[in-house]
């Protein structure tokens, strides 16, 4: 023909085609120009000169194609420290395996054809085991570029042919893209062990506020029935003898003939005053809505103001403007106000008092209440006595509450302070309950 001479294989049904690379003097042969010799040689003519050449011999001068790679980029870039992780060849074409890093997961290669008779004939297919199903033919493509390789193990496959399209042997290349480390056994492993402790972390921690809540709880019905106790001491003892008088006055009233009615029913009334009195004290000192500073303080001043017109005593009482919004449980405010009760009564009782001075002063978280009186004094001593109950029942409830209990007396008169600061107050609330 005009391109070359043609070969047609019986067996295969194919075609061969040679040319000028394979060694004829030109591609176009004229008609006719064929004559086989009687050696088995067949003459070739051609538009530049005759060809010989022995049909029967010319496979054996075509052997299949060899192929190697030349050139491999990462990330589109030729690696200057590129070496194979197995043998330590530096020879591109003497790499068996890559080991890559996640990022470097953009891989291309250059492979050649070592078939010289006619290179520009071959052709090339490869397989990257891993990331392709089938065999990809490249034909005369050398270039092969893998773009975004998740991590994983690969195996590159490739392989050229001859100018007769017969495959030379398949050579392999061995790839190895590294996990980040977020994919890696190791990083499981650690967020394994990190959510195992975050689940006992938060069982600890709602175990904990469970039975916190059952503290807390336990706490408040302990308070609940130390005050329902409390109550019923104090009504047992306040209203109960109270009561007992009354009826005893009411009974002894009812069994007079001749005597005096009225003085009888003067002394029923007043008693009735009394528990009156006691009630609402009992009812102030369990009410919540009382739980405040500025309300204790508020009672504290009705009381004095009442039982100096009751006792025409002369009172001088001096308490703050302004008050901080602090929060009290009942069992503060009840030793406070049983406090602040039992001084000034033992002024108006004892003392031969005829003025009374009251200061209430609230100065750096710190709340004092004075009461003193120009009375006639009494025994220090009487303090660690028997006869010092009065005394010893207020101190003994200032510490209860945190706080402490002075007393200066003498032949002037007696000073005593119930001093406590709201720190501490609110340590002894948050341990007892607020009732």
């Amino acid at each position: 023909t005009d391109a070359g001479l043609s070969r047609f294989d019986l067996l295969k049904k194919t075609f061969t085609n040679y040319t000028t690379a394979d060694g004829l003097p030109s591609n176009i042969i004229e008609i006719g120009c064929l004559l086989p010799a009687s050696d088995g040689q067949l003459w070739i003519g051609t538009t530049d000169g005759i060809a010989m050449v022995n049909p029967a011999r010319i496979a054996e001068y075509r052997i299949p194609a060899l192929t190697a790679i030349t050139n491999i980029r990462i990330n589109d870039v030729v690696p200057g420290d590129l070496v194979c992780s197995r043998t330590g060849a530096r020879n591109v074409s003497e790499i068996k395996y890559l080991k890559l890093k996640p990022d470097e997961n953009t891989v291309s290669f250059s492979i050649a054809a070592l078939e010289y008779s006619n290179p520009g004939a071959s052709k090339f297919s490869y397989f990257m085991e891993g990331l392709d199903d089938d065999w990809i033919d490249a034909g005369n493509n050398n270039f092969i570029r893998y773009s975004k390789i998740p991590p994983g193990h690969y195996f590159f496959r490739y392989r050229a042919s001859n100018s007769e399209q017969t495959w030379g042997p398949v050579k392999t290349l061995e790839i190895f893209v590294e996990p980040p480390f977020y994919q890696t056994w190791p990083f499981y492993t650690l967020m394994g062990l990190v959510m195992a402790i975050l689940f006992w972390g938060v069982m600890w921690y709602r175990q904990r506020k469970r039975m916190e809540k059952e503290r807390l709880a336990a706490q408040q019905r302990a308070a609940l029935e130390a005050e329902r106790q409390r109550i019923a001491r104090d009504m047992h003892d306040d209203l109960g003898s109270s009561l007992s008088a009354l009826s005893l006055m009411t009974q002894i009233a009812l069994s007079r003939k001749n005597g005096d009615l009225r003085t009888d029913m003067e002394k029923i009334n007043k008693s009735a005053l009394e528990i009156g009195g006691k009630i609402r004290e009992v009812i102030w000192m369990v009410s919540a809505s009382n739980d405040s500073l500025s309300s204790l303080v508020s009672y504290l001043f009705s009381y004095t103001t009442k039982l100096s017109k009751d006792t025409n005593i002369e009172c001088d009482i001096s308490i703050p403007e302004n008050l901080p919004e602090i929060r009290l449980g009942s069992e503060v405010r009840r030793n406070l106000y049983l406090c602040f009760k039992e001084a000034v009564n033992n002024a108006l009782k004892y003392a031969n008092a005829t003025t009374l001075t009251i200061d209430i002063a609230y100065v750096k978280n710190t709340l004092r209440i004075t009461v003193s009186d120009d009375g006639n004094g009494f025994d220090p001593t009487l303090i660690h006595n028997s006869s010092g109950n009065g005394l010893r029942n207020m101190q003994e409830r200032m510490r209860q509450i945190g706080g402490s209990c002075d007393i200066v007396t003498g032949p002037a008169g007696t000073t005593i302070s119930f001093i406590v600061s709201m720190d501490k107050m609110i340590e002894v609330r948050s341990g007892v309950g607020n009732g």
